[in-house]
């Protein structure tokens, strides 16, 4: 829930109050220590991360994020795609970052 509610405070353009949400969110996925869950809640706590402008905290995420949806391997349908779009966004943390290399190894990666 408040993983969803940090969503829903971005999509309506307060990301002041959606950081708090997501963090909330994420440590009691950490504490519950459902894998997909984790993974799901991780990956967004990048993208809004990577939204407010903090690549190091989004690359960090995202990765982690990623990681953790490869783990999953074929147990759930949707993990190959999730870490794919994580590798995808992380192409486009190294590109505002302006590491264009990095950027077109990850993008060409995904």
């Amino acid at each position: 829930v408040w993983h969803e509610a940090g969503w829903l405070a971005m999509c309506q353009g307060d990301a002041d109050a959606a950081g708090p949400l997501h963090e909330e969110g994420l440590r009691l996925a950490r504490a519950a220590g459902e894998p997909y869950l984790l993974a799901e809640v991780t990956l967004g706590a990048g993208v809004q991360a990577f939204w407010r402008g903090d690549l190091a905290r989004a690359a960090q995420l995202v990765e982690e994020g990623r990681r953790a949806f490869l783990a999953l391997g074929p147990e759930f349908d949707t993990a190959p795609a999730k870490a794919g779009a994580a590798l995808s966004l992380l192409g486009n943390v190294a590109l505002v970052a302006g590491d264009l290399p990095l950027a077109a190894r990850r993008s060409e990666e995904a």
